[in-house]
């Protein structure tokens, strides 16, 4: 996957904030940010990156990134089913009502 590294986020103020959080804490585990494909399609990645400094003190970024898209829309659907099964439960609890004329 060869892209500008600014492709793994979802603009240039996400960017800006992964860079600025990384060089806070030095290195990042497990960080879920959503990014963009070559094709322009919507990709959730969980990262881990290390920033690192050559002997000219310019930065370079050391990690893994993982795709996990398929992965969030499992969860998604997970969680949709469970919303819909906790509606039905609560229609089967509800007492019916009826109306004699």
């Amino acid at each position: 996957m060869v892209q500008p590294a600014a492709a793994f986020h979802g603009g240039p103020v996400a960017r800006q904030e992964f860079l600025a959080r990384l060089r806070r804490e030095g290195s990042l585990v497990n960080y879920e940010s959503q990014g963009r494909r070559k094709d322009g399609s919507l990709v959730w990645v969980i990262e881990n990156v290390s920033l690192l400094r050559d002997e000219d003190g310019e930065e370079m970024l050391l990690g893994t990134v993982f795709d996990m898209t398929e992965r969030r829309r499992l969860e998604e659907q997970l969680l949709q089913s469970q919303k819909m099964e906790a509606v039905g439960r609560l229609a089967e609890a509800s007492p019916t009502t009826s109306t004699t004329c």
